[in-house]
């Protein structure tokens, strides 16, 4: 009798409630996201440049 090869990974939920997790760390994503942008908004004047490294600067534009 041959036995029944279990898979690696499950693709059922173990619990109810996997989700929210995730919902609650993409509700901080967007959180920061558009606390960022209201920060920049009120900081920069338009066209105003700031490097932040040797190769990223942050520059308010349209």
């Amino acid at each position: 009798m041959a036995t029944k090869k279990k898979p690696l990974f499950s693709t059922a939920p173990k619990g109810g409630n996997s989700l929210a997790p995730w919902l609650g760390v993409a509700f901080i994503v967007v959180l920061f996201d558009q606390l960022s942008k209201i920060v920049v908004d009120k900081l920069f004047v338009f066209g105003e440049s700031r490097p932040i490294t040797s190769f990223f600067n942050l520059v308010l534009g349209l």
